[in-house]
């Protein structure tokens, strides 16, 4: 928090932005030491994180700042908007602006009936100093309109939303609701809300921005839509190319009175409504809410918030959008949730790739705490886990994590958490995604060992070793690595070596039964193999030699051949019990290519070599990177090429086949068994 902020600060965070994995900036505002809400900016920069107050226009002074939303178009180059009321009571819409360095603020310009009552609540900014945002105001009829706002050539201009035929204009009747923007590169922008009809109800809101010209249509509704009393306000929107956007509402009312989740897609046949899908558990009434909207690209997108199953209870609801398939599932809950009435709810969502995602909000755990929960979309799962908390953290911290940013291997979410004092305070909380990998799903190497069932394990089971020797290995990418075990009164002693080296001896010993964690980190980002080996020692007060492997937790994503993000032409999909995952992709045609595009500083190559394999191209970023002779006198499988020390963003791998081999080859085929990212 900034030095003046006060001992209860109760801040608020909304959207971040972030240009790269290490550069972000969120706003929101606080209260100060004398009580007023000034406006914050938290700063992450090479892994840190800093809060400046945002100064008021100048000349101003304040006594309520709300900032909204926040876009960057490069380091140090930001714009945030909000609102902000002066000594004197009155409301102003302000824009705040990131350059140099420093942040400095103006008051919104407004179209020429204002009155009164300007606020702005998103911005976006597709290249630098070219920006649009949206609000509302107050007109001389006492209606409030939808504000836009465009920044060019170093100067905002403000206009009025235009609406559709069937709106409500009547003095002090009209209403309308500009929620949310979404520019694309190419100049063309949609910005969503709601507006009142001549019959009193509220209907969404689109208006699209095309070779500078702003038009207004009414968004359409499922069919199931009741066809009175609506009240629906769309207030997300993703274009990551123009003329292909992604809008969402809260809900919408159907026929039978239930209150379904409304998703808008457009495409070159116009927009379409389409009722959101909801899990098989789904009450009748599921009551949906869909809070926040990420689009990683044109095809692939997530929508996160919440739903009531058949018993009444609130459950976390995630919508995934991937190409023209709708899938909908109830999101995970950490071991401690309380199982009656966890009550999760699903506040924020960002995808930096189709593979690598993180969504925010809270759940209440076995104490009826409400915890901050973090959801890392990891290899196909979604993965659940508290938020940590400070050591200053109440017994009962309230923690809520509301907004959430990032990509690749680095995301953030923001929230706050009551303090020891009974005060609020800010959280932040770094995530790294990372792919759980339990006892029983095959990339663990047992020699000797158990199986237990135990419902208190990661995955329902683990793997058990009373005799010395038995060992336990995983191969891995990546630059860390968690053992997942379990303490008890009758467990020994483990030595746990990587790369065949000792990392230390640990004494599995407690006097009660209990999960174990012990991360392993500061590794070098390329392949790794991390053994557990039960010793036979042990603590002189345990009853036992007892070792457990739970599960081992991976920094890396391993993706099979059979991943729709993994793009092909001319392959053929064939069969080996030998290959990662039982199957594998084949191809001897020159010129056939397969490519991957993914978020991470390192990626490796899965593929297989034998006598009938030839040759192709790596080739990253369009960069040829390695010429691989797969060409082996007997059959290998799971061959890596690894490539590592990229910059830790969004990257390609393409694999050419060039339909050559040495001569000793019979063939020129080459294999795609899977990629694994790091």
């Amino acid at each position: 928090m900034p030095a003046n902020a006060g001992p209860n600060p109760n801040p608020e965070f909304r959207t971040p932005a972030c240009t790269s994995a290490q550069d972000c900036v969120s706003v929101g505002d606080y209260l100060d030491a004398t009580g007023n809400r000034d406006g914050v900016a938290e700063t992450l920069q090479a892994g840190s994180w800093s809060a400046v107050q945002l100064p008021p226009p100048s000349g101003v002074a304040t006594s309520t700042v709300e900032m909204r939303a926040v876009r960057c178009t490069a380091t140090g180059s930001c714009v945030a908007v909000g609102l902000y009321n002066d000594q004197h009571g009155q409301q102003h819409a302000v824009i705040a602006s990131l350059l140099g360095g420093a942040w400095t603020s103006e008051d919104a310009p407004l179209p020429s009936d204002a009155v009164g009552l300007p606020a702005l609540v998103d911005v976006s900014c597709p290249s630098a100093g070219v920006c649009t945002a949206v609000g509302t105001y107050q007109d001389v009829n006492g209606n409030q309109d939808g504000l836009i706002e465009e920044l060019a050539n170093g100067s905002w201009t403000a206009s009025t939303a235009t609406l559709p035929p069937d709106a409500n204009t009547a003095p002090d009747s009209g209403h309308t609701y500009l929620q949310a923007v979404s520019c694309a590169p190419g100049g063309t922008c949609v910005a969503v809300g709601g507006y009142v009809l001549t019959n009193g109800a509220t209907e969404g809101l689109i208006e699209a921005m095309s070779n500078g010209a702003w038009s207004a249509s009414r968004a359409p509704l499922p069919t199931n839509a009741a066809s009175a009393g609506q009240f629906i306000l769309l207030d997300n929107v993703s274009c990551p190319v123009g003329g292909a956007c992604i809008a969402t509402a809260q809900s919408y009312a159907d026929t039978s009175g239930g209150q379904q989740g409304l998703i808008e897609t457009e495409s070159s046949a116009g927009w379409q409504a389409t009722q959101a899908p909801t899990p098989q558990d789904a009450n009748g009434n599921p009551e949906v809410h869909l809070f926040s909207l990420s689009c990683s690209d044109a095809s692939y997108c997530v929508v996160v918030g919440d739903y009531l199953d058949a018993t009444q209870r609130n459950q976390g609801l995630i919508v995934t959008i991937s190409g023209a398939s709708w899938s909908a599932q109830t999101a995970p809950l950490p071991a401690n949730s309380n199982t009656a009435a966890p009550h999760p709810e699903l506040y924020a969502v960002t995808c930096g790739s189709p593979t690598s995602c993180v969504a925010s909000g809270y759940f209440e755990d076995t104490a009826s705490r409400p915890e901050g929960l973090v959801e890392s979309y990891v290899d196909g799962q979604w993965m659940p886990a508290a938020a940590p908390l400070p050591a200053n953290a109440n017994a009962q911290p309230g923690t809520d994590l509301t907004v959430v940013g990032g990509f690749g291997k680095h995301y953030w979410a923001l929230g706050y958490y009551t303090d020891t004092q009974a005060s609020e305070q800010g959280l932040i909380v770094a995530i790294t995604p990372s792919l759980t990998l339990e006892d029983d799903g095959g990339a663990i190497e047992f020699n000797g060992w158990g199986h237990v069932v135990d419902a208190n394990a990661s995955g329902g089971a683990y793997e058990r070793s009373d005799t010395p020797g038995d060992t336990a290995a995983l191969r891995f990418t990546g630059r860390s690595v968690t053992w997942i075990s379990r303490r008890g009164p009758d467990e020994g002693n483990a030595l746990v070596t990587i790369d065949g080296r000792g990392v230390g001896t640990f004494d599995l010993y407690a006097a009660s039964r209990g999960s174990a964690q012990f991360t392993f980190s500061g590794l070098s980002s390329r392949s790794h193999r991390i053994q557990v080996l039960a010793t036979g020692s042990k603590d002189a007060t345990s009853s036992g030699i007892g070792v457990v492997v739970d599960a081992f937790i991976s920094g890396s994503t391993l993706l099979e051949e059979t991943s729709p993000q993994i793009k092909y032409d001319t392959w053929n999909g064939l069969v080996s019990s030998r290959a990662s995952g039982g199957t594998y992709r084949s191809s001897g045609t020159a010129g056939a290519l397969a490519s991957l595009t993914f978020v991470g500083d390192a990626v490796a190559w899965v593929t297989a070599s034998g006598p009938d394999q030839g040759e192709a191209k790596v080739l990253i970023d369009g960069v040829t990177v390695a010429l691989a002779d797969l060409y082996s006198a007997s059959r290998q499988w799971q061959v890596k090429y690894s490539f590592t020390g990229l910059t830790d963003g969004l990257h390609t791998i393409t694999l050419d086949v060039l339909g050559k081999h040495r001569r000793t080859s019979s063939g020129s085929s080459v294999s795609v068994d899977a990629f694994v990212v790091a």
